[in-house]
């Protein structure tokens, strides 16, 4: 005979502490700086706000060296966004696969582009460079509910640089390959003393460098950039309940159109094979591009 015995007893569990340097590691981790936006027309922390916002201070923006707000595109979920064919500064952008593909100036994008909550009502010039910023928020999805028409597929919002209440201001120069050569600076505070309720600030940018590629047929250089950008912004302030700021900007662009590309042989031009190049052309046209843009607003 086999006899089995059975018996059971309280079964105790605790978690052991965790040592002293490993709860302050995860502490450490865990502290991020809150990120203050504005997809809801008012000031909310990014972890707060109920919508799809990406949101890139400008720390971040020199991180990741953006020069314009096509670099984007990688560092945003179900965005693409890049210089429209045959231009520079006009700018074709989808999200969440809404956009625009003919971007002429008889058509309304999907996508909005807004400079300091300002629409910029066509795609020409739209191709912002980045400079004298605060941060950029990509909302994702349908904004018309507070921003309107065009935006069925997301709004792209470029917030400048605050006015400061003392004066400040900077300078940067940054050379690199291909006869790159920036120049940006901005200088702002009081007009008249800290307690006039008078601020401006006005910021310029000149971007140059010869690209990566050359027209073989002409020797131009393609897809270079040579841009100057000026903003000027003035605000009057009295109290709590009033806020108003006036700004003007302005745009020189005579960068390089890309180029196209030959992608298999022409059967009517044997002489004449697809390039090995990715950024070299062959062309008889002038790379010619002249875009000047300018803006005035009042918030």
């Amino acid at each position: 005979m086999i006899g089995v015995l059975l018996a059971s007893g309280p079964v105790l569990a605790q978690d052991a502490p965790q040592p002293a340097s490993t709860a302050g590691k995860a502490a450490a981790a865990t502290n991020l700086d809150s990120i203050v936006v504005t997809a809801r027309k008012r000031e909310e922390t990014l972890q707060e706000v109920p919508v799809a916002v990406t949101a890139f201070t400008s720390e971040a923006l020199d991180k990741l060296n953006v020069q314009d707000i096509s670099a984007l595109g990688p560092q945003v979920p179900n965005m693409t966004i890049y210089a429209a064919r045959g231009a520079s500064s006009t700018v074709t952008a989808y999200i969440r696969g809404v956009g625009q593909s003919d971007p002429t100036w008889g058509s309304d994008p999907g996508v909005g582009i807004y400079l300091d909550d300002v629409y910029i009502a066509r795609p020409q010039g739209a191709l912002l460079d980045v400079f004298d910023v605060s941060r950029i928020e990509v909302l994702r999805g349908p904004q018309g509910t507070l921003y309107g028409k065009n935006t069925i597929g997301g709004a792209i919002k470029y917030i400048s640089r605050g006015l400061p209440t003392e004066t400040e201001g900077f300078a940067q120069i940054t050379v690199g390959n291909y006869s790159q050569l920036d120049a940006k600076a901005a200088i702002g505070g009081p007009i008249g003393g800290a307690d006039s309720g008078l601020r401006a600030r006005v910021a310029v940018a000149s971007l140059n460098n010869d690209g990566f590629g050359e027209n073989t047929f002409n020797g131009q250089p393609v897809s270079d950039k040579q841009i100057s950008a000026a903003r000027f912004n003035l605000g009057a302030y009295a109290g709590d309940d009033f806020d108003v700021q006036f700004a003007l900007d302005w745009t020189d662009d005579k960068s390089g159109m890309r180029g196209s590309k030959m992608l298999a042989p022409n059967p009517f031009l044997p002489g004449y094979p697809p390039m090995d190049s990715r950024y070299d052309i062959r062309s008889g046209m002038r790379n010619l591009n002249n875009v000047e843009s300018k803006g005035a607003s009042a918030t």
